[in-house]
């Protein structure tokens, strides 16, 4: 019965998961790996063969048997190595098998002779394992590279910041502005000095007339106009610059912490700087 099921068996199909296959005698297993193997589920025939053949001692009673077994179970790993090269599981467990087998050969006759199926078996094996092999290879050599490519990498320039917010630049620009006007009063104010002392020059002078007197009496107001007009002029522009520039300037270092802030007071007739806070 067992010639002529090993007779019967048959090479296609796909793979399917490694699995610890049922039965605990070549009878049972044979079959049953004959059954995986012909649904294309190569990888659960070849552990039952595999099985199957650990159960019987390298003999002459045993001999052919045994390496029929050993036979399609390292035929049915290839199969499904086959089915998916980048699970090197099932060529690693046929040469486990392939290992044991030779070394229960040698141990029984002092030599190893084998089968030509399991020679076939055991060339295509030591392929398949060289091209794992050399795709390890491969692989690790790419990933060194990759890092190395990563390690040599010119390390990338930080974006520049943002430029800081002045939020008191149109203060103290203005500021600057008040002061310019702040100027412009005082070249009034000086005008109406120059004016003034003039006027009273003549007023002073023995050799007038009465005519340059009464023009110099005009002058001398006007004059007088100016220096006030000037002077407020000039003060309030000061007073209104210097408040904006100082709270351009809390504002830009964000002296005034919280909700305190200094801001620019001005009225009809003054300017200056109030303090300010929220609750």
């Amino acid at each position: 019965m067992l010639a002529g099921l090993l007779a019967t068996a048959l090479v296609l199909g796909p793979t399917a998961a490694l699995a610890e296959p049922p039965g605990t005698t070549v009878d049972e297993l044979f079959p049953y790996g004959q059954e995986k193997f012909d649904a294309g589920d190569y990888d659960e025939a070849a552990a039952a063969w595999a099985k199957a053949a650990r159960l019987l001692p390298e003999d002459k009673k045993n001999g052919s048997t045994r390496a029929t077994l050993v036979g399609l179970a390292l035929n049915a790993y290839l199969q499904a190595y086959g089915k998916d090269e980048a699970n090197r599981a099932p060529i690693d467990e046929a040469k486990k098998l392939l290992d044991e087998y030779e070394q229960g050969l040698q141990a029984a006759k002092g030599a190893v002779e084998l089968t030509p199926d399991i020679a076939d078996a055991k060339q295509r094996i030591d392929e398949a394992l060289a091209q794992i092999k050399k795709r390890e290879e491969e692989a690790e050599a790419a990933r060194l590279a990759a890092e190395e490519a990563e390690r040599n990498k010119p390390a990338e320039e930080a974006p520049p910041p943002p430029p800081k917010k002045k939020p008191g630049l149109p203060f103290i620009i203005g500021g600057g502005v008040s002061l310019g006007l702040m100027v412009g009063g005082v070249a009034v104010l000086a005008v109406g000095v120059v004016k003034a002392a003039d006027a009273q020059a003549i007023n002073d002078d023995p050799a007038s007339t009465d005519e340059q007197k009464t023009d110099a009496a005009a002058q001398g107001k006007s004059a007088n106009t100016l220096q006030v007009v000037g002077g407020v002029l000039g003060g309030v522009f000061l007073a209104a610059g210097v408040a904006l520039i100082v709270v351009g300037v809390l504002k830009n270092k964000k002296a005034a912490s919280g909700n305190a802030m200094l801001v620019p007071t001005l009225g009809r007739n003054y300017a200056g700087v109030g303090f300010t806070m929220r609750f």
